[in-house]
């Protein structure tokens, strides 16, 4: 892919996950099953509560798009928790290390793990 290709490419994939909506909580529903007895419980905790758990979400993401967004040797080096939108924020890059261009970030929500967007710049 040409390069310019490459850049317009990053740039549209970088306005369109700032326009990403707001998610919307969902409920979770949790069915017990102890002795033949049915239980139900609505779980209201965060499913990603932690950075530990958003990073290896971020990384399965990373496992499923690689070939698709053609930057190779992707490691995860920074992660971000914007408390205000309640959103994990992973940054990858080639080998781990601090480039110009060639960083994915993958916005994952606290609250469901939606992936809100996937985010690719290039050199």
């Amino acid at each position: 892919m040409h390069t310019t290709m490459r850049a317009a490419m990053g740039l549209l994939l970088v306005i369109g996950c700032m326009a990403c909506p707001p998610a919307r909580a969902q409920e979770l529903t949790v069915h017990y099953i102890d002795a033949g007895e049915v239980s139900h419980e609505v779980y209201t905790g965060d499913m990603v509560p932690d950075s530990q758990t958003a990073l290896r979400i971020a990384q399965a993401v990373m496992a499923g798009v690689e070939d698709e967004i053609q930057i190779k040797n992707l490691m995860p080096m920074s992660m971000i928790y914007d408390e205000e939108k309640a959103v994990w924020a992973v940054l990858f890059t080639e080998y781990g290390e601090l480039t110009c261009g060639g960083a994915v970030t993958v916005h994952i929500q606290k609250k469901d793990g939606r992936i809100l967007g996937i985010c690719a710049g290039s050199e």
